[in-house]
């Protein structure tokens, strides 16, 4: 049997609690993140499954993503929550989650699990959603056009790019915020 005279009877939870206690920020903002994430995804999960809101967000996405393809010159169309283009070369079916909801709730859980004032927080919030809800339609447009030129590349695009650039994207403007807003050295 080994022995180690240098270790005497570590205890892992002292060692544990001392690590929370020096870290508090830290944990502090995780578990109230995930508090956050849970309540805002419940939220959507009991809005999608009780009304129909969801469902017209996607109609809105939709017509609003036709209208920037026609305003670069494809003649597109939307119907419901499909934008297409009447020759049959494509069609793009806008669900709830096409529509940046889930990606504009994690910024909402960073931004409230942050330790700042609540103006900083309204602040971040203003200029984060419509940045993640812009990057979103750019994203839209950017897939039907690769569904043009390149559709055996669409589903990599849609299912990697796309959702690797929105999880960037939406990490990327909480952390610009969170480096402008500071954090709140008020005691409470």
């Amino acid at each position: 049997m080994f022995r180690n005279s240098n270790i005497k009877n570590v205890q892992p939870i002292p060692i544990l609690g001392l690590w929370i206690r020096r870290n508090w920020g830290i944990v502090r903002f995780c578990l109230l993140f995930c508090l956050y994430i849970i309540l805002i995804l419940s939220m959507i999960y009991v809005i999608r499954k009780m009304t129909h809101l969801l469902s017209h967000l996607s109609i809105q996405v939709a017509q609003l993503s036709n209208w920037l393809l026609n305003l670069l010159g494809l003649n597109t169309q939307s119907f419901n929550s499909i934008v297409f283009l009447p020759e049959g070369q494509i069609a793009i079916d806008v669900t709830y989650k096409c529509t940046s909801i889930i990606q504009i709730g994690f910024f909402t859980a960073g931004v409230f699990a942050y330790s700042c004032r609540n103006i900083k927080k309204l602040s971040g919030l203003i200029i984060g959603i419509p940045l993640i809800f812009s990057t979103n339609l750019i994203r839209i447009v950017s897939l039907f056009f690769v569904g043009i030129i390149a559709s055996p590349f669409f589903d990599f695009a849609h299912k990697v790019v796309g959702e690797v650039l929105m999880i960037f994207i939406t990490f990327l403007a909480w952390l610009i915020w969170s480096k402008q807003a500071g954090p709140d050295n008020t005691k409470i």
